[in-house]
């Protein structure tokens, strides 16, 4: 992602973000997830920029941060319409007039998110919103640095140029994992839609009262709440339990046990597969 153009690198766990940290040291990093009061004190000594939405939690960050020789650096989350995280736009000026007066914190930025939670596709309207907020925080002289307008989601908004003036960061994964957009996982043409795989094992071929059938070595405990679909367009997957993939298999398609299948994953399968002790990885070039 580096090489290809990213400014930074981003991750919601604290272990995951210590790691990217001891591999990439001069590398800008971005805390997604607003930190526990058990990470405050990693979180302090990571040097990332953290995403933050509530004063108690911007306070414990605070709290450990205070011999730290340089401040946290935080982005303040605004709801948008997701209605997950974020401060209401109408509370904007009071939360940065709070934690403003917290040591150790200096507000570098605000950020967007949409399309997570609400079932709502990124809008014009939604953009709308958060230039407003942005536009107040100039007025109260915060001088950001970040502006960062959203996800995966948002691509066809940064496509169309509906994304605000302003703007200055937009945090994209998905589209570059996976080569879609998030909001209706529709394709992006200009990207590749296989540059993520994941193969596994057919531990049994044979014929069921609903026809022909294989069972692959894959399953829940692997990827999660995601979905798997089979490369070959003759394999349907049809249900998954913790540990066994089931696929409809067409006539005259050859397979038996100990064939490797090969899968794109959702992008919930490809977080939980990268996670995953289980699951091996390959990088190929």
């Amino acid at each position: 992602m580096l090489g290809g153009g990213a400014r930074g690198l981003a991750d919601s766990r604290l272990s995951s973000l210590e790691e990217l940290r001891r591999n990439f040291p001069t590398t800008p990093l971005l805390a997604l997830r607003q930190p526990m009061r058990f990470e405050a004190a990693g979180f302090a000594k990571l040097g990332a920029t953290v995403i933050i939405s509530d004063i108690a939690a911007a306070a414990a960050l605070s709290e450990a941060a205070r011999d730290s020789a340089d401040p946290v650096s935080v982005l303040v989350m605004i709801e948008v319409g997701d209605e997950r995280e974020g401060v209401a736009p109408e509370s904007f000026g009071a939360f940065v007039e709070a934690i403003s007066s917290l040591p150790a914190i200096k507000i570098s930025g605000i950020a967007a998110n949409v399309g997570c939670l609400g079932g709502r596709e990124p809008s014009r309207e939604s953009m709308e919103v958060f230039h407003n907020v942005h536009v107040e925080a100039g007025r109260r002289g915060l001088g950001l640095t970040t502006v960062s307008a959203g996800n995966s989601s948002c691509w066809n908004l940064l496509k169309t140029g509906q994304i605000p003036r302003g703007a200055n960061q937009m945090r994209f994964g998905e589209a570059i994992l996976l080569g879609v957009e998030a909001a209706g996982g529709r394709a992006i043409p200009e990207l590749h839609q296989d540059a993520c795989a994941v193969d596994a094992e057919i531990l049994e071929t044979s014929t069921k009262a609903g026809g022909r059938r294989a069972v692959a070595a894959i399953g829940c405990q692997d990827i999660g709440s995601g979905e798997l679909y089979p490369v070959d367009g003759r394999l349907k997957a049809i249900r998954l339990t913790s540990d066994h993939c089931v696929l409809a298999v067409e006539q005259g398609l050859s397979l038996a046990c100990g064939d490797i299948i090969q899968f794109r994953p959702s992008y919930f399968a490809l977080q939980s597969l990268a996670a995953s002790a289980d699951v091996g990885q390959e990088y190929k070039i």
